[in-house]
């Protein structure tokens, strides 16, 4: 974990590079820190993940496939095609690129270097996969490229019944794709949005929700804003403010080079049936640099149109993240004595003040408060910051139940104080069952 650490914080000043070619030092420095800062990013280096190793390696591969288009010559791009190639042993993504920035190449200089570049380009990147990809394919018996995820879940979303343990080639998956997208057109985009759309939450509040849990409701609020900070708004910011930063780059082949990986990640992830806000993460920093291009200022002329268009496409972006923005202010951190969820149970002894987060049911909950000491206990009992109960007294041995009905499904907040009657912490147990 420490070397990952390590690993991603030797990438920083290739962020600052990237953000100075792609439109200004300024704009590399605000994309350099912004992915210093990048809350999510941190809080996943705890974890056993592709992404601290392969975020790197696409950070480096990007950087050297704008600096060859702009230098030119074969040996560039076969440097970038490498690089590309030791990312997509990570994860298959880059042979997709590689693929668009090669035709990119012909068509600008088809008469000229560019069919030697995207040579080069697709030779550097076939060196380092082409070996594992054809060991692998041996192997299974028929034709993958570097891993078949993508032919495991488009077994079980599009050819029905078959089997996950044996997905089908790619040659197979490219044919159910089609046959989906003509057989059923509205199902099939909006099978795909959704999956798109689970790309682009702001995830603070569900980290407060299912990885915190602190020691008070202090400390609770105290995680609550510094994950909204680090989390929430580096996003944030950077999902509204690229569409303009695309704009007005002064350096537009890298805008688009950056803008083309985030397009192509975003639809192929959603396109094969993943989702999940993790798997954006290979395109969050160039999100990022595009958004510090606004940020930093100093912008070339453009004509009105395009910067209409960049305008347009940061507000559609505000539009649609603010149902993120309420949902996500909305979460609350854990704090107390944690409780513990067991099938359609969750149960805690609370001694002074603890609050978590429960699963609901369209059935409701019910409520059962137990005072399992030898003296009277008062307890005040808070749903999603509204009081149901207030300084009840429970005497020794004795339940206080209740039944919560017509709850929003999803996860409520529910508070529980329990104190002796001469104020010190005294111990409640509390039991809550979903219908």
């Amino acid at each position: 974990f420490v070397g990952l650490a390590v690993l991603n914080a030797l990438a920083i000043p290739l962020v600052v590079r990237l953000g100075t070619r792609l439109h200004s030092l300024r704009a590399g420095l605000i994309g350099g820190l912004l992915y210093a800062c990048w809350g999510s990013d941190i809080v996943g280096l705890g974890q056993v993940r592709q992404e601290p190793l392969y975020l790197p390696l696409v950070i480096a591969a990007t950087l050297a496939v704008v600096r060859a288009w702009e230098a030119r010559g074969v040996q560039p791009f076969a440097l970038a095609g490498a690089l590309f190639g030791l990312a997509a042993l990570c994860r298959s993504m880059p042979i997709y690129f590689v693929a668009a920035v090669a035709v990119a190449l012909v068509v600008r200089d088809r008469r000229g270097a560019g069919p030697r570049e995207a040579l080069a380009l697709v030779g550097g990147f076939a060196a380092l996969t082409l070996p594992y990809s054809l060991a692998l394919s041996i192997h299974l018996g028929q034709p993958t490229l570097i891993e078949n995820h993508g032919g495991i879940l488009i077994a079980s979303r599009y050819l029905h019944g078959g089997n996950r343990l044996a997905p089908p080639g790619f040659g197979r998956v490219v044919i159910a794709i089609l046959q989906e997208m003509v057989w059923s057109p509205l199902t099939f985009l909006q099978a795909t949005a959704d999956q798109a759309r689970s790309l682009l939450p702001l995830t603070g509040g569900r980290y407060l929700q299912d990885g915190v849990y602190a020691t008070s409701a202090a400390a609770a609020a105290q995680w609550k804003v510094a994950a909204h900070t680090l989390i929430d708004a580096p996003w944030l910011l950077a999902i509204v403010l690229a569409p303009l930063g695309l704009v007005v780059a002064r350096h537009r082949p890298a805008a688009w080079l950056l803008a083309g990986w985030t397009l192509l990640n975003l639809g192929l992830t959603a396109l094969t049936g993943f989702g999940g806000s993790r798997l954006r993460c290979p395109f969050e920093v160039h999100v990022a640099l595009l958004a510090s291009v606004a940020i930093a200022g100093a912008w070339p002329r453009r004509r009105p149109l395009a910067l209409a268009l960049g305008i347009a496409g940061s507000v559609g972006a505000v539009l649609l993240m603010v149902p993120q923005v309420v949902r996500t202010a909305a979460a609350r951190a854990n704090y107390g004595p944690r409780w513990t969820l067991t099938g359609g149970r969750t149960v805690a002894q609370v001694s002074g003040a603890s609050g978590a987060n429960v699963p609901s049911s369209p059935g409701g909950l019910d409520v059962a408060l137990r005072n399992p000491g030898t003296a009277p206990i008062r307890v005040d009992l808070r749903l999603d910051g509204v009081d149901v109960l207030k300084a009840s007294v429970i005497e020794p041995g004795a339940e206080r139940r209740l039944q919560w009905t017509g709850l929003r499904v999803g996860l409520l907040f529910v508070e529980a104080d329990s104190m002796a009657l001469d104020g010190r912490p005294a111990p409640v147990d509390v039991q809550i069952d979903r219908r």
